[in-house]
């Protein structure tokens, strides 16, 4: 093989994923940025938390298409895909999950097959609860509340996250520092 875009990309082996915080949406320069700087080193897909309503005629005139826009306002997520990737999303098997019991903020998350050929990875692409505004309604509550809201997209939802093989997305600050022991 000579190494050429159009035959590592038909090789297929690996997934090349970007995922990121668009900040409630509003840059819309960062987001075209970031598709152009995907495009060049032959990004499969850009997962992206805080979107904002990208039309797919908006990205027409890129490399990538719309697969998905949920949620709502400020906590929307959107998934874009290379179209010239061998890989793809089966959404049949789509299955959406919105955290509203204790995160102050209602949280989506998207449970996802991207595949190629034989190969599958079950995605979740999510936004974890926590943040500026979260954290500040969290702060003084008991521990195991906080830990519920932190952690509750993975415990009520048991039976899906056993086949995850990736979870992809904002993680969120944690300014009591009790992210990580609750995600262990």
């Amino acid at each position: 093989r000579d190494g050429t875009v159009q035959d590592r990309r038909n090789a297929g082996h690996t997934l090349k994923v970007v995922c990121f915080n668009a900040a409630n949406g509003t840059n819309k320069k960062v987001i075209h940025w970031i598709i152009q700087q995907s495009t060049e080193r032959m990004i499969d897909f850009i997962f992206i938390q805080e979107a904002p309503i990208v039309r797919p005629d908006s990205i027409k005139d890129t490399q990538y298409e719309r697969i998905y826009a949920y949620g709502k306002n400020a906590e929307r997520l959107l998934l874009l895909r290379h179209k010239s990737s061998i890989w793809s999303v089966d959404g049949q098997k789509r299955y959406k999950i919105t955290q509203k019991k204790w995160c102050p903020t209602q949280r989506p998350a998207v449970f996802d097959t991207i595949f190629h050929k034989k190969k599958k990875v079950n995605v979740l692409h999510t936004h974890l609860c926590g943040g500026r505004f979260d954290e500040q309604q969290l702060a003084n509550k008991e521990q195991a509340i906080v830990k519920a809201a932190k952690t509750s997209i993975f415990t009520e939802n048991d039976q899906k996250m056993s086949e995850v093989d990736l979870v992809i997305g904002d993680m969120n600050s944690d300014r009591l520092g009790r992210n990580v022991q609750f995600l262990k």
